[in-house]
């Protein structure tokens, strides 16, 4: 990881999940070694808005393996179909 990148992020005023109020859907790999998904459910739970946990499939935290990818495409595709009929 860059340093500058890993300094920004430190330094950064995040928004606290109590305060956020966007619904949210997370796809998150469940072999990820780097961000375990335990850590991910529990931020999920204090998000105020409505969420969604999308578990993908035997793949890690880079999801190129399969059936995780597939679940991640239809994730998508289930997002921005939402989003094409909210315009119709």
């Amino acid at each position: 990881m860059p340093l500058g990148l890993l300094a920004s992020y430190m330094t950064y005023r995040h928004i606290p999940p109590e305060r956020m109020h966007t619904p949210l859907i997370l796809a998150h790999p469940t072999r990820d070694a780097w961000t375990p998904m335990g850590i991910s459910t529990r931020w999920l739970q204090r998000i105020a808005a409505p969420v969604e946990l999308v578990p993908l499939r035997e793949c890690g935290h880079f999801p190129v393996e399969e059936p995780g990818l597939t679940d991640l495409i239809h994730t998508v595709e289930k997002v921005t179909g939402a989003l094409g009929a909210e315009e119709r």
